[in-house]
């Protein structure tokens, strides 16, 4: 019995037969191993990605941090102009975040008038 049988009769509503629960039982064993197999495993779009963005955060912390603290929003600002293209707040903290986690930056607080304490990043 093939998969596709077996989900045949389970749509007619056929009685479930004993032929039927040991291919629903081998489905399910599949699957799981197959789960399994991919478990952990990064896809090769996510590891690209992945690359870039550590590629990126070394470029943020050799290129624009520099001595005098940077907030994420300067950080955003200085990459939109050094790569021609948008660059969110949101995406340049998480570069940030990725320099210090490298260990190319560090991260301190800073008070801003009207804004209150927020994380600047300076290169090591």
């Amino acid at each position: 019995m093939t998969k596709n049988e077996l989900l045949n009769m389970i749509v007619e509503g056929t009685v479930v037969t004993a032929e039927m629960a040991e291919k629903a039982t081998e489905i399910l064993a599949a699957d799981a191993k197959a789960k399994e197999a991919r478990k952990g495993k990064i896809s090769e779009k996510e590891q690209a990605k992945r690359d870039a963005n550590v590629a990126l955060a070394r470029r943020v912390a050799t290129e624009i941090l520099g001595a005098e603290a940077m907030t994420a929003s300067d950080v955003a600002a200085k990459l939109t102009d050094l790569l021609g293209e948008e660059v969110k707040v949101q995406k340049a903290s998480s570069l940030c975040r990725k320099a210090v986690e490298l260990e190319l930056a560090v991260a301190t607080e800073v008070k801003i008038p009207k804004k209150g304490a927020q994380k600047a990043y300076t290169a090591v």
